[in-house]
């Protein structure tokens, strides 16, 4: 059996060695194309793995609002002289030595058609200063007519978060209100009101 298999093998025709040669390469190239096939398909599913995992990730964080602008503390801002006293609103706080005295500023003021002048019952800090004016922005052209009936001696302190009155402190310094004619001089002497210095 073994005599007739050698037989069968002498007997096979063999294919010239260019033939098998050029069977080896094509062989060799389909392993390589393969091989890069497969090394194409990783990358690939490395890159899509990529792009999930960035997608798991929670987006980036962004940049705060800028910072709201800071009011404008001379918004509203009236240089207007009111047409009568009795628009004025003022508060009278007492500020000396001597008690009640923010009650005769207020009769007095009353007097002069002030009608809006009330004492506001509290103490303010003593101060030497014939008055002192605390005053918002709607109030400036009110604050120049009362420091003309203090004959334009009272301190003025701009307060931009105050309201529409304004608040007279009466301090050691007072003596007395300013008559008509003493009042119309001082304003002729302030001229026309100007905004404050933190409006300027």
């Amino acid at each position: 059996m073994l005599l007739d298999l050698a037989e069968d093998v002498r007997r096979a025709p063999l294919a010239p060695a260019a033939q098998i040669r050029a069977r080896g390469r094509t062989r060799a190239r389909r392993r390589t194309t393969l091989a890069a096939t497969g090394l194409t398909l990783v990358a690939a599913g490395a890159g899509t793995a990529a792009l999930r995992l960035a997608g798991d990730q929670p987006p980036p964080a962004s940049s705060p609002p800028p910072a709201a602008a800071p009011a404008d503390p001379c918004a509203g801002l009236d240089l207007s002289l009111p047409a009568d006293p009795g628009d004025i609103r003022v508060r009278v706080l007492d500020g000396a030595a001597t008690a009640g005295l923010d009650q005769t500023v207020v009769r007095d003021l009353r007097e002069r058609r002030f009608t809006q002048a009330i004492a506001a019952g509290e103490a303010a800090g003593r101060t030497d200063e014939v008055a002192i004016l605390r005053y918002g922005p709607e109030a400036v052209g009110d604050a120049v007519v009362l420091r003309a009936m203090l004959r334009n001696q009272a301190v003025l302190q701009f307060d931009p978060g105050r309201d529409g009155a304004v608040e007279l402190v009466v301090g050691d310094g007072f003596r007395r209100l300013a008559t008509a004619t003493e009042t119309n001089q001082a304003l002729v002497e302030a001229g026309k009101p100007t905004p404050p210095p933190e409006c300027r």
